[in-house]
Formats: structure tokens, sequence, C-alpha cells
């Protein structure tokens, strides 16, 4: 599993082989989510409080470039890589 970020106590992943659309795993105080990148929010199954999902949302619009190079890496099978 490959870490992407960590910022306020949200950790944010992205695993090679997910063969599911381009998105991203979130982990908070012991809840999950996933993130999509093409609609830019959080599925419907996300349990993290709403204050923490829009911090995810702000730090996913600045770094929608470098998500869509890592989701490209983890398609490859290749790990990704942290984002400062």
């Amino acid at each position: 599993m490959g870490e992407l970020a960590r910022f306020n106590g949200i950790v944010i992943q992205m695993y090679p082989d997910d063969h599911n659309w381009p998105h991203f795993h979130v982990r908070y105080s012991g809840d999950r989510g996933r993130f999509d990148l093409y609609t830019m929010s959080f599925d419907k199954r996300t349990r993290i409080p709403i204050s923490e999902q829009n911090d995810v949302i702000e730090w996913a619009k600045d770094y929608e470039k470098e998500l869509w190079e890592q989701w490209e890496r983890a398609e490859a099978g290749k790990p990704v890589e942290r984002i400062d």
C-alpha cells in the first residue's frame, strides 16, 4: 500500500493494481473512505467527518495533476510516490 500524503491526522493512500475507477483511499481516526478522482468527491459509503472530508477535497484540488500521475503509476503496477 502506498502512502501519498499525511496531514492533520488524515492518511491518503493509493494501491498498485487497484482496478476500480481512478480513486484514492483516505483514513482518519479509524474511519475510511474512497475519493473519486473523476468527480473530486467521496463515495457515499465514506464515514469520515465532513470537516476532514473538506480538508481532503481542498488538498486533492491543489494536487490533482500529481494524483493523476500517481494513479497512472499505480495502474502500471509501480509503487506510488509521496506528494509533498
